[in-house]
């Protein structure tokens, strides 16, 4: 029962990506590695209606969520926000937990992401707009 339930969740999960994948075309992302390219898609995936978010992910750490031992990526002199979208732990964790979520898995950082945009819209990325913002009209 678990493995089929694991293998249509990776159908449904890659029908998405390749879904996805057909709405933008990441217009100004260049040289986008396939780990980034497949980063951006997953933030897209989250993000259907708010295409900004990828740029948004671009600007904040490249499209790299964790660094090769596992990490979360954090920026440098920058140690509490991390991920893909460096949400600032030292403020968000405890509710990301409240909510029973776990910020080293990729999806539960991205549902909670999901939920502080719905909340907070582009605020918590405020300081990363001088980079996103020519985008905000465009996708």
């Amino acid at each position: 029962m678990f493995l089929k339930s694991l293998v249509m969740a990776v159908c449904l999960l890659s029908a998405s990506f390749a879904e996805a994948g057909d709405k933008h075309e990441f217009a100004g992302l260049t040289n986008l590695s396939q780990s980034s390219l497949s980063l951006a898609k997953v933030v897209e995936l989250y993000f259907p209606d708010k295409p900004i978010m990828v740029y948004v992910a671009n600007c904040e750490s490249e499209l790299v969520h964790s660094e090769g031992d596992g990490l979360l990526l954090s920026k440098v002199g920058q140690k509490k926000s991390a991920g893909v979208l460096q949400i600032h732990l030292g403020l968000h964790e405890k509710a990301m937990q409240a909510k029973g979520l776990n910020p080293n898995v990729l999806r539960d950082y991205m549902q909670y992401a999901r939920s502080l945009f719905d909340s907070s819209g582009l605020a918590p990325w405020k300081d990363s707009k001088h980079c996103w913002q020519q985008y905000a009209g465009k996708v």
